[in-house]
């Protein structure tokens, strides 16, 4: 809004060879990428480093910000010195917003997996049913929405990089922690021997697997 008011309000006060609207953005942008520096420089110190939520908020501005001069000033992000961040400080925000998301999601999946696994060993009821009379797990569903926060939460950064690293790490903690735990859980039952099995007095085994199965 501020660049806005000075497109149309001050520079139209100036001979239009002065060019001012291109000299008041440039001095503006360079004091907005003097702000985003600090910042960015900030995140590499010992104190006061950039949480995630930062470097989310930071990334997606900067996309809204080169689409505004773009839109309002029909100029590209080339013709804006200096950069905002380049692109090693870039990579380094994405690399540090992706690991902590990572940490995020394995914990959640974790606690969630571990609490499916003891339902699973004492098998106290049948498992829940859904509208087509099939057995299935209520912990998928919550895993479904973990996964779709994640994805969610990544994509407002507006980076395709960030995107895809983040779902290559939110896949690996689903098919390591979610699915191989289950999976383990499953074959030690039934790596168990018989006479072990029947004095344990656990029924609803065949149920349990089948809705592990159907929320695959």
């Amino acid at each position: 809004s501020d660049l806005l008011l000075l497109r149309d309000g001050l520079s139209t006060r100036f001979p239009p060879n002065m060019d001012m609207t291109k000299f008041f953005l440039l001095s503006y942008h360079r004091n907005i990428a003097g702000v985003v520096h600090g910042l960015v420089n900030r995140n590499t110190a010992s104190e006061g480093s950039l949480r995630s939520g930062d470097i989310l908020e930071l990334l997606s501005w900067m996309s809204d910000y080169y689409k505004s001069i773009d839109e309002n000033f029909h100029l590209s992000k080339e013709d804006l010195e200096p950069q905002l961040i380049d692109a090693i400080q870039e990579g380094h925000l994405i690399a540090k917003f992706a690991d902590e998301s990572s940490k995020k999601v394995s914990e959640w999946i974790g606690n969630l997996v571990r609490n499916e696994v003891s339902t699973f060993q004492s098998r106290r009821a049948l498992p829940d049913i859904d509208a087509d009379d099939r057995f299935y797990s209520v912990a998928v569903i919550d895993l479904c929405r973990i996964v779709k926060q994640t994805m969610e939460t990544a994509a407002v950064a507006g980076r395709l990089v960030l995107l895809q690293r983040v779902s290559g790490e939110t896949l690996r903690a689903v098919v390591e922690l979610y699915v191989g735990s289950l999976q383990k859980a499953v074959e030690g039952e039934f790596n168990r021997p018989q006479q072990q099995q029947q004095s344990n007095n656990q029924p609803y085994l065949d149920e349990h697997v089948i809705a592990f199965a159907n929320g695959a």
